[in-house]
């Protein structure tokens, strides 16, 4: 670490390039840094701000010549070894996220869902587009409800059959927890009146194939 007042000063004289107050910050620790090695507090401020960019994975550009001049070059990524351990684990927890949202899970409870979030029962519908060559589905919730027209369902048990065959779907692509958790945090809500009209799409995140041969 450049805690000195020569290091300090050679840092300096390589951040021509820095933003302004990254220079100062640099020019005053210099000016200020103290013959037994100790850290100003300017460079612990500074230090500090790097820091945080670096626990973050952040790549900030002219940052990088700061991070490596005062720190030494970063360490290499997580180990293959480590890194397989955390993917599976992450995986695992998914898992069993989704074995637990999928107990119970039918088109009533989905019902359930829409109307303990929206106060009605909203219709939804799968939606697909197609960006760039990636296909992607969402489970788009309509401000369609049977108080008001048009509603497409003649009755509530067609409802209720409809969003049954939703439900279904969703077990078999394991995006029930997913589905859960996005209509528990959302803050949109469908509504009428606008062109177009405002619906809550969420993500699916299917694959390319998947999403490409499904029809409604």
């Amino acid at each position: 670490l450049a805690t000195t007042a020569d290091g300090l000063r050679t840092l300096g004289a390589k951040a021509w390039h820095l933003p302004d107050a990254y220079r100062t910050y640099i020019e005053r620790c210099s000016k200020t840094a103290q013959p037994d090695g100790m850290l100003p507090s300017c460079t612990e401020t500074l230090q500090g701000q790097i820091n945080s960019g670096r626990s973050t994975g952040i790549r900030m550009g002219w940052l990088d010549d700061v991070t490596n001049a005062l720190l030494g070059e970063p360490v290499d990524g997580i180990k293959d070894g480590v890194a397989a351990e955390v993917a599976e684990e992450s995986a695992l927890s998914e898992q069993l996220a989704e074995l637990q949202a999928v107990e119970g899970f039918d088109g009533r409870q989905l019902r359930d869902l829409i109307v303990a979030k929206w106060g009605k029962e909203f219709d939804v519908e799968f939606t697909q587009t197609d960006y760039l060559g990636k296909a992607s589905l969402y489970l788009n919730v309509f401000p369609w409800s049977p108080d008001r027209t048009p509603y497409r369902h003649e009755s509530q048990e067609v409802y209720l059959e409809h969003l049954q065959a939703v439900a279904e779907l969703l077990i078999r692509w394991g995006r029930v927890a997913s589905v859960k958790r996005q209509i528990q945090e959302t803050d949109k809500s469908p509504r009428r009146g606008t062109i177009p009209i405002k619906t809550v799409p969420l993500r699916l995140d299917l694959p390319n194939e998947l999403v490409r041969s499904f029809r409604k």
